[in-house]
C-alpha cells in the first residue's frame, strides 16, 4: 500500500488540532491490526525516516481517506556512522 489505503482514493493524514495533507510521492502508508493493546496503528515512512503511530479514525469519504494520526509509538531516521548519526526525527508531517 504505497500511497492508498483503498484502491482508487487519494489518502490524506491528519494529525490533532492539524490541517489535513495528502501523502507525498514517495512516501508510504501501512495500517496495521497486529500489535495488541494498540488497537489500529499506521507506518508512516519516507525513504530515510518514519515511525509507528496509533490511529484515531480512518474517514472513508467519496474520493478520499483521512487517517486521523494519534500518538508516536516508535521512530526511526536516517542511518548514520560515529559521530555523524544524525537525530531520531520520526516521519517529517507536513501540516505546519
Amino acid at each position: 500500500m504505497a500511497g492508498e489505503i483503498i484502491e482508487g482514493k487519494l489518502t490524506f493524514i491528519q494529525r490533532q488540532n492539524k490541517r489535513a495533507y495528502e501523502l507525498p510521492d514517495g512516501h508510504t502508508i501501512n495500517l496495521r491490526d497486529d500489535l495488541g493493546d494498540y488497537g489500529q496503528c499506521v507506518e508512516l515512512n519516507t525513504p530515510g525516516e518514519g515511525g509507528l503511530y496509533t490511529v484515531d479514525e480512518v474517514e472513508d469519504l467519496d474520493d478520499r481517506v483521512i487517517v486521523h494520526v494519534g500518538e508516536a509509538l516508535g521512530e526511526h531516521g536516517p542511518v548514520g556512522m560515529g559521530e555523524e548519526i544524525p537525530p531520531v526525527r520520526g516521519y517529517p508531517f507536513m501540516d505546519e
